[in-house]
């Protein structure tokens, strides 16, 4: 509803679209403020499905060039919204394919009526725990940061 609104994405929306296909996406659910659990979506008739993305080409802090995409979203169905998620993946009818990769469309509200062109699909859901986040050792506020390498031992 507002990729063509947001700086991060208009760029993208406008240049370089792409197909991302899918067999199910995970989601994290959130029961409360402390519990959360995983949900794998995956269409009930077991089809491959095909969401709308973007990407974009950026510079990391190495120099080196990333590819990164993103998966465009909307208000989700009620086989998603009913378990507590508030998103989902656009997911594309094979009609609106070659459209959302037109190289030679560049306006935003045609391609916004492009992703109105969605695949209907009933998901089933399978709950899922989420895996354990690693730890991290943290240094204290107080803590001094060493200025350089310490000296090995003799």
């Amino acid at each position: 509803e507002t990729i063509a609104e947001k700086p991060s994405f208009r760029r993208a929306l406008l240049e370089t679209r792409c197909l991302v296909p899918l067999n199910g996406f995970f989601e994290y659910i959130w029961d409360s403020e402390t519990t959360n659990w995983l949900a794998w979506f995956t269409p009930q008739d077991g089809r491959l499905l095909v969401a709308a993305g973007i990407w974009n080409p950026w510079r990391a802090p190495d120099g080196s060039t990333v590819e990164s995409f993103a998966i465009v979203t909307r208000d989700p169905p009620e086989s998603i919204s009913r378990v507590g998620h508030d998103r989902s993946p656009v997911f594309l009818q094979p009609d609106a394919w070659d459209p959302w990769l037109d190289p030679g469309q560049h306006d935003a509200a045609a391609l916004q009526r492009v992703l109105t062109r969605v695949d209907p699909v009933t998901f089933t859901v399978e709950r899922t725990t989420p895996p354990p986040r690693p730890k991290r050792k943290r240094k204290a506020a107080a803590d001094p940061l060493p200025l350089a390498p310490e000296a090995e031992p003799e």
